[in-house]
């Protein structure tokens, strides 16, 4: 069997201060590489160098196009639509790929017979040091990949890789679900197939004020409109469990009465909705935690 082409969709909006990180990061990727398609969705004038710069440097393997609509939603399906590869790896602007990715998730992802395979990733800061909590834990049977779809996105998307016919054929990402249009494809192509996550650290992931503020704005009504299509088994009274895990998230961390009292309730009620999902939740929390206070402990010797 031959191998399967992959190309990497990186879209490109605006100044994007840590593309050339990101490209360099992708240079050791170039031989397991069909190809770096890069969508500019309105790039500046300095950005715009950058990426010609990058093209005439690998030009047999660096792909420039330009996005027909605003929106990263947009601009993958243009790049969607651009590739010829059998399968996509995604990664963004400001995270970089770890060394031996590519090779790794697409033998994979060939191995388990999934059309999505996610993986862990690395939290970055602005400066590219390490942040709190360190690492994702995400779940790695799509059995309870589909039990943490009602309440949190659980495949990290520029570490994703997935294959092209299947996103295509599940209408690829829409723009109306923009900040949430991974988690929204996510969801239609589990209706299709299998999705996993590996164990293996794809990415070093960069958090920023501005990102997480632009990732919570409105995420309530899109997370709900997104759990609609969840299949039926799995999205009874959904939406008065993510509406409970929410005002568990918004609890002030201060040990008052009448805030612990208010977690209790909230507790019994995930519970009494759904006692697997609840269990599963708890865990979750519980165990990113406790990785947190011993890795604070490691760092502090």
């Amino acid at each position: 069997m031959s191998t399967q082409k992959v190309d990497i969709l990186l879209p490109v909006f605006g100044e994007a201060p840590y593309l050339v990180e990101t490209l360099n990061s992708i240079i050791p990727e170039l031989n397991d590489l069909n190809a770096i398609i890069i969508i500019e969705d309105r790039p500046t004038e300095v950005t715009r160098g950058v990426i010609r710069d990058f093209q005439s440097e690998f030009p047999h393997k660096v792909k420039a196009i330009i996005s027909k609509s605003p929106g990263v939603a947009n601009a993958l399906n243009c790049g969607l639509e651009f590739s010829d590869a059998e399968l996509i790896a995604r990664i963004d602007s400001d995270d970089l790929v770890i060394a031996g990715r590519i090779s790794k998730q697409r033998n994979e992802l060939s191995k388990r017979n999934v059309l999505v395979l996610g993986g862990q990733a690395l939290f970055i800061d602005e400066s590219g040091n390490s942040r709190r909590p360190y690492k994702t834990n995400n779940p790695i049977s799509m059995l309870e990949i589909n039990r943490q779809m009602f309440f949190r996105n659980p495949v990290v998307h520029p570490a994703v890789m997935f294959r092209r016919d299947s996103a295509l054929a599940a209408g690829g990402y829409r723009d109306e679900f923009e900040g949430l249009e991974d988690f929204d494809l996510w969801v239609r192509m589990s209706l299709l197939g299998k999705i996993r996550n590996s164990r293996d650290v794809y990415i070093r992931y960069r958090i920023s004020g501005t990102q997480a503020s632009r990732r919570i704005r409105n995420v309530k009504s899109r997370h709900c409109a997104i759990l609609n299509q969840l299949p039926t088994q799995l999205v009874r009274k959904k939406l008065l469990f993510l509406e409970t895990i929410q005002e568990i998230e918004e609890l002030n961390s201060t040990a008052t009465r009448e805030n612990l009292g208010r977690f209790g309730i909230h507790c019994l009620q995930l519970f009494y909705i759904s006692p697997v999902t609840s269990i599963s939740y708890f865990r979750y929390r519980l165990s990113s935690h406790l990785k947190c206070k011993w890795q604070e402990q490691m760092k502090k010797g």
